[in-house]
């Protein structure tokens, strides 16, 4: 991430897609139109077979991302599997949480960055396609790891964001 040589800096999951031709255009359209504003991303969206276990995570998801949002296009977090962060953020000694291996691990810098900048823009035209393929053993575990890395992300969050050794944004993928 440091050494970095564009100025935007995409995350995205290994299980999503970039599916519109555009999203590249917009997403960096999106930037240039809003210069102060370093956080930008947008929704996922399920493939049409998803299973019953992809759609009922994609719907707690859904519910997470909507409680952080103050507007349609404004949020103090974003998706991890679909952010965009201006390299600067970076620069400037902003990090990933290093002690967070699993889920969640954008969002104390989500929320510290919103703490100093105001909220991020969240465009629902900017949509990735997430297959995840979930089943009941699988989303379980998502479910545990991502329960742990939340009391680690809370934890990280009280301590004042102090850890600030590495970048790291991990996968979301969870093989079995």
């Amino acid at each position: 991430v440091l050494a970095a040589r564009n100025p935007l800096l995409l995350f995205i999951d290994d299980d999503c897609l970039i599916e519109d031709e555009n999203y590249l255009r917009r997403l960096t359209e999106a930037h240039q139109e809003e210069p102060e504003r370093v956080a930008i991303g947008g929704p996922y969206r399920l493939p049409a077979r998803s299973s019953f276990w992809d759609r009922a995570y994609h719907a707690n998801m859904e519910a997470w991302l909507e409680q952080q949002k103050f507007s349609r296009d404004e949020s103090r977090a974003l998706l991890g599997g679909n952010a965009s962060y201006k390299a600067r953020v970076f620069q400037s000694g902003h990090r990933f949480p290093p002690s967070i291996k699993y889920g969640g691990s954008e969002t104390p810098l989500n929320h510290k960055l919103f703490e100093e900048r105001g909220p991020h823009r969240f465009d629902p035209e900017l949509s990735l396609t997430h297959r995840s393929r979930l089943s009941l053993p699988s989303l379980t575990r998502k479910a545990f790891l991502q329960g742990r890395g939340f009391a680690d992300q809370s934890k990280w969050m009280a301590e004042g964001f102090q850890d600030n050794r590495e970048v790291r944004q991990p996968s979301w993928t969870i093989r079995l």
